[in-house]
Formats: structure tokens, C-alpha cells, sequence
């Protein structure tokens, strides 16, 4: 015991100070843009604190949505590789009581041995508390029937009680907020032939009071037959509840307010048709059962037999629900997918919202345009507005702000939320990182802070993607189909494959682009092609299963492959056509391995014990130091006033995993990562690369994270990392090493500007745009007087106005405008003008010999002849009866009317009768008179009339 205490301060001082050799990076890590991409299983929202939302997935952890920032914050890249599975969150819950605490089962079946835990929060998930379940039960989060839920619930009247439901093990409790759990033996069941289990619990909060535990809790279980369980006493006994549907199996449930527990359900587990089991995921319903009553009604949309999963209820109008179809692919906008409900009467009827059409707000994410929402497993109200409502799918989260609209439209709301499967990427000198990523083809990316359109053609799944290094424009990408491009990704030709066996896989080019390699997934058979893909054959010397072939990047004759189980090195030396071993760099490791930009021959394997590296085509391996573990390698851009590449690993030095960085091919290293940001660890592609175009910024792979990267380690502007110098605001590099001082600002604020004051005070010259002041016509600095146009000093201080001009264009004239608005006066050399005898301004009315006012506007015609004066006078003399003659005056003839026969007069202006007669109803006359004035005279039963008439 002495020797242990003497011992032990002397280990720990050996520990600090080989844990000091290694420097930590300040750092900061994103994600690439990709936006989303993956399934949201489940969407969560707080029934007490408005906005708050989680969201969990199904291989890409969980969210929380910010409602300032409209972003989505991540809350599982803690999570390190050997809890990789945490990423599948199977199940969430937030405490009705306590909002800011948070729950969630998390596990990958697939993944750390199936490792499993309940994750604990009081503070939103901003941190958590592990407490590992995998010895009573196992989660899997990227299983079957994964939608479903929630399998975890927190009693709404006791907030220290928690129930669990597991897909093999049954129900389990927890009485100290999910500190420790044990089984629930009252409801006897276990597994599933699905292995999906219990789908979800559900307690009704109105069987309890605050502070006890309530009564009443509900189980569905994934399966057909007897599938829904119920607890009257708290979980001390479980009894099935008979009446409902037996065929179908409950995906998820909502309790309302009035007692109704409606249920979703299809035939299977979902969100698919299952591989194995007789789960085609096509049939379902929804259900309402009166936990009063104890009456079952079937309440699915008329004429929709499918498959149903997401359930919500309004919880201000019990009546008020929106439904969401799974695994349905039904035409909407130019994609196919499912159909959401809205019921205002408790489900007895429905509105299919796409059934008209619906709008698909793509955000700024441009290859979600053409696409659906599917596998629609969980949508939900906002609690707070009803109007607006989530939906989850297998590409990501959707919300419309007005779900009454008549035609509504759903926006992706990806910011912030990450969840592609990267594969392989690449990052070409003086281009783009380019990347191979599971479901969504992969994407080339010029600014990786931006959306970008997938690989076109689609192939679905990109497995693997290479670039010639001396030829960087030829890139080659492998999926279900296989293309090759000759712009850098900019656009993709299909090769034809002749001869190749298979797909997927991985794919290699020579350096100088002329002879591609490909070895498709599953398959002991390397290919070689040197006309594009179009044929191939077989390479020799080569029978590694699933193969990843890394060309080196200076030979254009040689390529490598790694055989992990063996350690083998082999080695083509004739461009593909056959490989030979070179070496043996140990067993036990990952087939990604690295060739080192600029330098024949130079490789580098990352090992589960460690890191080697070999300078002679993989002839000889040398282990680097202080590596003792590493999961992927990759290499960047060298460091300012280095030559070789910078090495960048995911490995354990000094027992601390993560991210490290290396600009002396490995004699030192700096972290640049810390233990909130792991990831889960490199994940199925298991690489980590260098950018090869900005020194620092490393890209790492994830299990379901998309591609996340860091900036760190940047020189200072002198090229001296960790340095002090910096660029002034004049864009000089100043300080530091420099021995600079920065620049200061002119009066106008630029930094290194010319700008002064003048003798206004004002800030002119420089950038201002302005110049110095000088004096007015009134000998005042800055002053505004000036000459006018009639060359008097005016304004400013002068007291006088500016001159202007008069309606004949003169400044200073005085020409004016008259009552006919003539410009007269001035200089015009016109008069105003005067009334007519009309009384009309500049009228050309005037007295005629009779000395009558006619003309102008007068509507009379002049008399020339002073002898047609004696009548003149007479312009209307009527006796007895009416008669019209018209038109008057007349041009060519006028009409007498009037009704039944009359007799009829015509007098000149000498008093001569010129026509005479007799007529009935209409009489035409005057064709025959010469211009001037008559009198016409119309007798009928003793009346007589007179009317004067003018022909012009």
C-alpha cells in the first residue's frame, strides 16, 4: 500500500507530461451543406413550452429546433466511435411537468454490439447523463417499425417515473428518472416476430393527480391478433383490450382530451415492406376507441386503403386531427409519396390536403425540388398554432405555416439538420470536394457552405468516387450504375460497363486519367478499363473481396490494394493490368488507405494498432509513433513553408480518441477535435481527409451526420502558424513578426485614407467623393449663394431669390400669360387678348350688318345683306300646332314633319315666296335653293307656324 501511494504521484506526473506533448486545437466544426437527406422517424413537441421541438433519426442522432435562428441544433455529436449506435434515437420524450428535461433510447443493432442507453437531460439536451441498458435491453434506432411510438414515455403526473418499451424484453420502468430501470413482468410480452416489440406507451394524464403516479397506461404492440394492452392500476396488472382491428398492427397513438385514443395502423412494422417477414406495408387504418365506453370505430379516410402511421389530435378541439399514410406513393407535385388528413369531426370524414395539389417549399435546397414527402411517419400540430403543422419523412422535416389553406404548402426545414451517409468524397487540387453519398447520389460542392443539386444522372446509392491526380478534370463515380466526367463532376457520362460483373464498390484512376479500376461490392475482382468504362476486363493477381484500389499520385503506372485481414500490400506497376504483393504492413485495419500527393511511392494505412507508412511502394513499413490506434487516415494541403502533405488521422494517441493533425509526417501532433465534437466517429466510409486546396480544414465522414469538417491551425497572415500577425484594416499584414503598425483611419474613417478637413470643417478629398469648400458669390466659405441667371449673387445669406423665367423663355422678363393663355407682353411684341361680343376670351364672335352678334360661339350665322335685316328678327314665330324642320342650318335639304296633311310656304329674304304646297307627314324640300336664310311657313287646320331656316 505504501509503494502504491509513493508510486502514484510520480505515474501521474509521467501521464501529465506525455499528455502535454500533444496540443489541443481551438476549433470549430460544421457541417457541409448537403441539408438533411435522411429519415426523420419522429417528431416531438412540448405540450407546455411554445416552440420547443425535437426531432429524432433514425442513424443521425437528435435536434432541437432554435426559433430564433430557424435552425436546427444538433445534440448527439458527443457521442464518440464506441458509441457510435447512440446516433439511432429509437425513442424520445420530454417531461410534461419539466420541460427543459428531455429522454431518449438510444442504440444501433448493428453498431457497438448492439449497445444501448437511456440518455438524461435537464437542460434541453445542451448535456446528458448515460445510463447503459444494454445487459436488460437493446435498442435499435435504424430498425424496423422505427417510426412507431413513442416506445418511451414520462408519467405527466410523477415526473420520476418513466416507461420503456423494448423490442425484445417487454416493458420496463424507471422510478428515479431514468437512473435505473426494471422490468414490468404485469404485461407479458417480449419479442416480436418483427423484432420490433412494443410500439408505443401512452399514460392518460386524467388517471392521476400531481405528484402520484397515474393509473391508467396504455401499450401497443407490433403485431397482429392481440395487440393493445391497458393498465388500470399503474402497471401492477395489464390487461388486452378486445374490439379493435386484429389484422393490423398499431403504429402510433394520441390521447384526446375527451377520452378518444385514436391509433394508427398497417400491415407492418414499417416504414417499409419488410425484408424477411410478411410485411408488405401496404394495407392499414385508423382507429378511435372510446376509453370510456370501451366502443371501437373505424375511422379511416374514405377510399384509402393504406398503410397508416402519423396521429395528432388538436389539444384545444378533440374533433380536430391531422393523419399522415406511410410507405404510400401516391403522384404529388412532379414526385410520389403520401398523403396528409385533416378531420374536424373526430375522424368521421377527412380532407385529403393533397389531393389538389400541394406546393413543396424547397428553402434554398435545391435538390429537394422533385422530391416527395415519404415514409410520412410522424406529424404533429404545433400545440401553440394549430394552423401550422410537422411532418417527418425519409428526406427530412416538412412544416406548413397553415395547414386550413386550401391548397397548403410545406417547406423543408433542413437548416441546421444534417443526416446523409457519406461513402467516399474526394478533394481535387484547384476544385471542389466532391463526395459519394448513401440514397442521394452525392454532390459536388464549389463553397461547401452552400445547397447544392445532386450527381445527375441519378444512380440512388454512390459507393465510390476517384479523380485522376495529374489530370484532375477525369473523375470517375460508382453506384447502381457507373459514370465518368472530364470537367470535374460538372457533368457525368454512363459508361457501358461491357465485361464488369457487378455494382457499387470502389473505383481508382491512373494519375494521368487513361486506365480507370473499379471493384464492385462483394466481389474478388478487381477491372480494368482504358477506354472510359465502356470495357473491361479483369485485373490478375488480385482476389480481395470488396477491394478499394488507390492509384499513386505521381506514377500513373502504378496502383495499390490493402488487404486488411492479411496485412498484404500489392502493388501494379504496369497500370492495373496485374498486381503482385510488395509488402506486408500488418493485419488488422481499414483497406482505405492514402497516397501522398507529389511523392512516388508513399503511402499511408491506418491500422487498428496503430498507424505505418512506407516511402517504397509498400515494400517496407515504418510505424509512426504515438499512434496506438487509427480508423482512417487522409491527406491535405501542406502548411505554410512545408513540402509534404499534412497528415490527418481519426485515431487514439496518448488514449485520447479523435481528430489529429500532423505537418511532419507524423513526428508530432495537434487534436483538432474535442469531446463534444466526435461524431460518432468516421462511420461507414471511415475517412477523414485533408482539404487539398486550404491548409487546416479537414473533412471527416460519419455514421449519419452527413460530412462534418473543421477550420483550425490557420497561419497567421506572415505564414507563422499560431502566429500574431494579422491584416489591418488597410489589408497589410501587420504585428506579429511583422514589426508593422497598422494603418488609421482618415477623417472619413477609411483606414489608410487621404480624406482632411477643409475650411468648413467638413471631411472632404479621399474616398468622400467631396471637395474642399471655397467661398460664395457673397465671400462666405461654404456658403450656398450664387449668381443667377440674371447674374445677380442670390441665395445663401443674401436675402434675394433667384431670378426665373417668364412664359417667353427670358429670365427676368415680363411676359405674362393672357386671359387666352398666350404668352403676350414682354418681349413677345403681342397683346392681350380681348372679349368678343359674345363675351368669349379672344372670340371671333362680332356684329354683323344687321348689328346682331353672330358667329364665334353664337351658333348664328352673319348677315352680309343689310336687306335681309326685316327678318332676321324673326327667329321663331309659332302659331298653333307643332311642327319639327330640320336639320337647321341645312347643307343640301331639310325635312318638315308633322302628323296628317298641312300646307306649306317658302319666302326668301326679299320677301318672295319661292316654293309652295301641299304635303302629309314628312316633306323633304331645299335641294333646289341657293345659301341663305328663308322663312318657312307650314298652315294646317287653320293654324299657322314660321320657322327660319339658313342653307350654307
Amino acid at each position: 500500500m505504501k509503494n502504491t501511494l509513493f508510486l502514484l504521484p510520480i505515474l501521474m506526473l509521467l501521464m501529465w507530461i506525455q499528455q502535454s506533448a500533444i496540443a489541443q486545437a481551438t476549433n470549430t466544426w460544421k457541417n457541409v451543406a448537403i441539408g438533411a437527406g435522411g429519415f426523420v422517424s419522429s417528431i416531438i413537441t412540448s405540450k407546455t413550452e411554445a416552440n420547443l421541438v425535437y426531432a429524432r433519426t433514425d442513424v443521425g442522432g437528435a435536434y432541437r429546433w432554435d426559433p430564433v435562428k430557424n435552425v436546427w441544433i444538433p445534440l448527439t455529436d458527443w457521442v464518440s466511435d464506441s458509441e457510435t449506435g447512440y446516433l439511432g434515437v429509437e425513442a424520445l420524450a420530454i417531461d410534461p411537468q419539466d420541460s427543459k428535461k428531455v429522454y431518449m433510447l438510444v442504440g444501433i443493432d448493428y453498431f457497438n454490439g448492439g449497445k444501448t442507453a437511456i440518455l438524461r437531460s435537464s437542460d434541453y439536451g445542451n448535456t446528458f447523463s448515460v445510463t447503459e441498458v444494454t445487459a436488460q435491453f437493446k435498442a435499435h434506432g435504424n430498425g424496423m417499425g422505427r417510426q412507431n411510438g413513442e416506445k418511451l414515455v414520462v408519467d405527466p403526473n410523477l415526473s420520476t417515473l418513466l416507461f420503456c418499451g423494448t423490442r425484445r424484453n417487454g416493458l420496463f420502468k424507471s422510478t428515479n428518472s431514468g437512473a435505473t430501470w426494471s422490468k414490468v413482468s404485469a404485461l407479458n410480452v417480449a419479442s416480436t416476430p418483427n423484432d420490433n416489440g412494443i410500439s408505443f406507451v401512452l399514460i392518460d394524464p386524467a388517471s392521476g393527480t400531481k405528484g402520484s403516479a397515474s393509473k391508467t397506461i396504455f401499450a401497443g404492440v407490433s403485431r397482429t391478433g392481440t395487440n393493445l394492452y391497458v393498465s388500470k392500476d399503474g402497471g401492477a396488472t395489464f390487461n388486452a383490450i378486445s374490439g379493435g382491428p386484429t389484422d393490423f398492427m398499431p403504429q402510433r397513438a394520441v390521447l384526446a382530451a375527451d377520452g378518444n385514443l385514436f391509433i394508427t395502423y398497417a400491415n407492418g412494422a414499417g416504414p417499409h415492406g419488410h425484408w424477411s417477414a410478411p410485411e408488405p406495408m401496404d394495407d392499414g387504418a385508423i382507429w378511435k376507441y372510446n376509453t370510456k365506453t370501451g366502443t371501437w370505430t373505424n375511422v379511416t379516410p374514405s377510399g384509402y386503403a393504406r398503410a397508416f402511421a402519423g396521429i395528432c389530435v388538436d389539444p384545444n378541439n378533440s374533433n380536430r386531427l391531422v393523419a399522415s399514410t406511410i410507405n404510400t406513393y401516391l403522384p404529388h407535385n412532379n414526385a410520389w409519396g403520401d398523403r396528409i388528413f385533416l378531420s374536424t369531426n373526430g375522424g368521421t370524414s377527412w380532407t385529403d390536403l393533397f389531393a389538389g395539389g400541394m406546393t413543396l417549399d424547397a428553402n434554398g435546397c435545391p435538390w429537394i425540388a422533385n422530391q416527395a414527402i415519404h415514409w410520412a411517419g410522424s406529424i404533429e400540430f404545433d400545440p401553440f398554432n394549430t394552423a401550422k403543422v410537422w411532418v417527418t419523412s425519409g428526406n427530412g422535416v416538412f412544416k406548413t405555416e397553415n395547414v386550413n389553406a386550401s391548397k397548403t404548402t410545406w417547406k423543408f426545414m433542413q437548416n441546421g439538420l444534417e443526416e446523409t451517409v457519406p461513402l467516399d468524397m474526394v478533394s481535387i487540387p484547384g476544385g471542389p470536394l466532391v463526395s459519394a453519398i448513401g440514397d442521394y447520389d452525392g454532390f459536388v460542392h464549389t463553397d461547401i457552405t452552400k445547397y447544392y443539386s445532386r450527381h445527375t444522372p441519378n444512380t440512388g446509392t454512390t459507393t465510390g468516387i476517384a479523380f485522376a491526380s495529374k489530370n484532375t478534370s477525369v473523375m470517375l463515380r460508382v453506384g447502381n450504375d457507373m459514370y465518368y466526367s472530364t470537367n470535374q463532376g460538372g457533368s457525368w457520362t454512363k459508361c457501358d460497363k461491357n465485361g464488369l460483373s457487378g455494382v457499387k464498390g470502389s473505383v481508382a484512376i491512373s494519375a494521368d486519367g487513361k486506365v480507370f479500376l473499379a471493384c464492385p461490392e462483394n466481389s474478388s475482382t478487381t477491372y480494368r478499363s482504358t477506354d472510359n468504362g465502356n470495357s473491361w476486363t479483369a485485373c490478375s493477381g488480385i482476389n480481395i473481396t470488396g477491394a478499394f484500389p488507390v492509384a499513386d499520385a505521381e506514377n500513373p503506372k502504378k496502383f495499390y490494394a490493402f488487404n486488411e485481414s492479411s496485412g498484404t500490400m500489392l502493388v501494379s506497376t504496369d497500370g492495373g493490368v496485374s498486381f503482385s504483393t510488395s509488402g506486408n504492413a500488418g493485419s488488422g485495419g481499414s483497406r482505405v488507405i492514402r497516397s501522398a500527393p507529389g511523392k512516388e511511392g508513399h503511402l499511408w494505412v491506418p491500422l487498428w494498432n496503430g498507424l505505418v507508412r512506407s516511402t517504397n511502394s509498400g515494400q517496407t513499413f515504418t510505424k509512426v509513433n504515438n499512434v496506438t490506434y487509427c480508423g482512417a487516415v487522409g491527406l491535405g494541403k501542406e502548411a505554410p513553408g512545408k513540402s509534404y502533405p499534412t497528415i490527418y488521422i481519426w485515431g487514439t494517441i496518448n488514449n485520447v480518441i479523435g481528430v489529429y493533425r500532423s505537418v511532419d509526417e507524423g513526428a508530432t501532433w495537434v487534436r483538432v477535435n474535442d469531446n463534444e465534437h466526435e461524431f460518432g466517429g468516421p462511420g461507414n466510409a471511415k475517412m477523414v481527409l485533408g482539404d487539398m486546396n486550404v491548409y487546416g480544414r479537414v473533412y471527416m465522414s460519419t455514421a449519419g451526420r452527413g460530412i462534418v469538417y473543421t477550420e483550425t491551425g490557420t497561419p497567421d497572415c506572415a505564414g507563422v502558424i499560431g502566429g500574431s500577425a494579422y491584416l489591418d484594416n488597410c489589408s497589410t499584414c501587420v504585428g506579429g513578426t511583422t514589426e508593422k503598425q497598422p494603418c488609421v483611419a482618415d477623417c472619413n474613417g477609411d483606414f489608410g485614407g487621404t480624406a482632411f478637413k477643409d475650411n468648413c470643417d467638413v471631411c472632404v478629398g479621399g474616398k468622400t467623393g467631396k471637395t474642399a469648400c471655397v467661398k460664395d458669390c457673397n465671400g462666405v466659405f461654404g456658403g450656398t449663394a450664387l449668381i443667377d441667371n440674371c447674374n445677380i449673387c442670390v441665395g445663401g445669406n443674401t436675402g434675394k431669390f433667384a431670378c426665373v423665367k417668364d412664359c417667353h423663355g427670358e429670365y427676368g422678363g415680363k411676359a405674362y400669360l393672357d386671359n387666352c393663355q398666350t404668352c403676350v407682353g414682354g418681349s413677345t411684341g403681342m397683346t392681350a387678348c380681348s372679349k368678343d361680343c359674345n363675351g368669349d376670351w379672344g372670340g371671333t364672335a362680332s356684329l354683323d350688318v344687321c348689328n346682331v352678334c353672330s358667329g364665334g360661339k353664337t351658333g348664328k350665322v352673319p348677315v352680309v345683306n343689310q336687306r335681309e335685316c326685316t327678318i332676321t328678327s324673326i327667329d321663331n314665330i309659332q302659331s298653333g300646332e307643332m311642327v319639327s324642320v330640320y336639320p337647321n342650318p341645312f347643307n343640301t335639304d331639310f325635312t318638315i314633319a308633322s302628323e296628317g296633311q298641312f300646307y306649306y310656304t317658302i319666302i326668301n329674304f326679299t320677301g318672295n315666296t319661292v316654293a309652295f304646297g301641299a304635303a302629309e307627314g314628312l316633306l323633304v324640300l331645299g335641294a333646289d335653293l341657293s345659301a341663305g336664310m328663308y322663312l318657312v311657313k307650314v298652315e294646317k287646320a287653320g293654324k299657322t307656324t314660321i320657322r327660319k331656316v339658313v342653307k350654307y
